[in-house]
């Protein structure tokens, strides 16, 4: 009986023993790419999935190869008045009672910004936030944080901060986005009237790219996910009536003309205003003063103000303002953007004993999110330690932490921390 004992024992060990991987789309980045395949958007797919996993130089290399390089935008200081864009906002907020905010979703600094808004809005009547990361079916309301399976740019952890912090304020947080179909849907249906068949072609989001056999690319733009997003808005918002609404789409989402979903949400609303910012539109392009030649950089993001019309579009006169990106300088091998975030961050330095393995990935779970979620668990930060002569710090929030360490061998292990 005693050999029996022993042996279910050392069988039962490893398996308690094992420390928890956490979330499998945090990984060294050529591991990541590699995951991305070479099929027809490859590139966006690393970008985007870089960016989740805390890898803002090599995502910023797949930005020049969609986007090209960045761009000088030069304005006469005659002409415009540089103002704080966040001034701006909270200044108009009190006329309309839906605003809606853009983001490049290869870009945490606009989710950073978007959180900043969070608490004098909330004060002025805003108590719902609506985010297009956030999938149908999710599980917000039961946690009060997000996990994997709520949607994918929520992995991200910036953006996933962004809902707890959405929460802690104290804001209902709501999906919107429409529920589309995987493909086309070509099935055969009748007419009103019920007699006459037809094919309807029903496409899974707003663009649809159709590459023909000799290679040749052809761009379909449709309504259904603009209508489906703006029908789900409205579903929220009647069911809220007393509130006001802060939405954070994904970049021309938020245009008033054309087909896309503000349009179609301002018909539903009686052709009511609304608020929208876009902040994607030049977010990697430097403003220059043409008289003077000096960058403009008033320290954080801005909206230039034409002083001829007092008008702030710029260059899109379906919105609002067009928002200019600064670029803080990199600290502690860190993007500068973080050190601004409205939550305060501590600097924890990785210990040296966990150093001695580098290269690794550190990354940084709220502890009773990692024991109850496990794989589907966001991390509040994220590094990759290449040398560890030059470590990253973490960049941390009050709480207690499970780092979870990978080294290139694919080897787990953990060590816990409290910030206070």
């Amino acid at each position: 009986m005693k050999i029996i004992v022993c042996a279910l024992l050392l069988f039962l060990y490893p398996f308690h023993s094992t420390p928890p991987i956490g979330n499998p789309r945090y990984d060294f980045a050529d591991s990541l790419i590699a995951r991305s395949g070479n099929v027809y958007g490859y590139l966006d797919k690393r970008m985007e999935t870089l960016c989740i996993s805390g890898y803002p130089e090599e995502c910023g290399i797949y930005q020049d190869s969609i986007y090209g390089l960045r761009k000088r935008e030069m304005i006469n200081s005659a002409a415009y008045e540089v103002e704080d864009a966040r001034q701006y906002i909270l200044r108009k907020a009190d006329k309309y009672r839906v605003i809606l905010i853009n983001e490049s979703h290869s870009s945490p600094e606009h989710r950073l910004f978007t959180k900043s808004l969070l608490p004098a809005l909330y004060k002025k009547g805003y108590q719902v936030f609506m985010a297009e990361g956030i999938w149908p079916g999710n599980q917000l309301d039961k946690h009060h944080y997000p996990v994997s399976t709520d949607g994918a740019y929520l992995n991200e952890p910036n953006y996933g901060q962004l809902i707890r912090y959405a929460f802690k304020t104290g804001y209902q947080v709501k999906s919107y986005e429409y529920e589309s179909k995987p493909g086309w849907d070509d099935s055969i249906k009748l007419d009103q009237y019920g007699s006459i068949k037809y094919l309807s072609y029903d496409p899974p989001d707003s663009m649809t790219v159709m590459v023909k056999p000799d290679g040749e690319r052809e761009f379909y733009f449709t309504l259904s996910r603009e209508k489906g997003q703006a029908a789900n808005i409205y579903k929220v918002m009647q069911a809220n009536p007393r509130s006001k609404f802060i939405i954070h789409v994904g970049h021309g989402h938020l245009y008033k003309d054309g087909t896309m979903m503000a349009s179609h949400l301002m018909a539903l609303l009686g052709n009511e205003a609304i608020l929208c910012i876009d902040q994607s539109f030049f977010y990697r392009d430097k403003v220059i003063d043409s008289q003077t030649k000096a960058v403009v950089d008033p320290g954080g993001p801005f909206v230039l103000k034409n002083r001829k019309n007092g008008l702030y579009c710029y260059a899109h006169y379906s919105v609002d303002a067009m928002m200019f990106n600064t670029t803080p300088k990199d600290s502690l091998y860190r993007p500068g953007y973080l050190f601004k975030d409205v939550e305060p961050r501590i600097v924890y330095p990785i210990p040296a004993s966990e150093l001695e393995s580098s290269p690794c990935v550190f990354t940084a779970y709220y502890t009773a999110e990692l024991k109850a979620q496990q794989e589907r668990a966001i991390a509040v930060d994220v590094i990759c330690v290449k040398d560890r002569q030059q470590a990253p710090p973490l960049l941390l929030y009050k709480g207690d932490y499970t780092i979870v360490k990978k080294n290139r061998q694919g080897v787990y292990s953990t060590f816990s921390t409290t910030i206070r």
